[in-house]
């Protein structure tokens, strides 16, 4: 049996009013869901919100050390 709403009873049919208020809210409902769907199929966002930026500051300390060092090497 299909879901009723609260505000029609058995007899009366909803008003356009009320068919016009939940065709909205069903709306904005399946928009919801579709972003949410969106965040979860983002393979790479997913991935950049892991990578802290800590450690995006650390690798590059640590290729800055590495190029002073080859230049280094090279002017000796």
């Amino acid at each position: 049996m299909a879901e009723q709403d609260a505000r029609t009873t058995p007899d009366t049919a909803p008003s356009p009013e009320q068919l016009e208020a939940d065709i909205e809210r069903k709306r904005l409902e399946l928009a919801h869901t579709l972003d949410q769907l969106g965040t979860r199929l983002d393979v790479k966002k997913q991935v950049r919100d892991r990578v802290e930026p800590q450690h995006l500051a650390v690798a590059g300390a640590l290729v800055a050390t590495l190029v002073v060092l080859v230049v280094w090497r090279r002017r000796r």
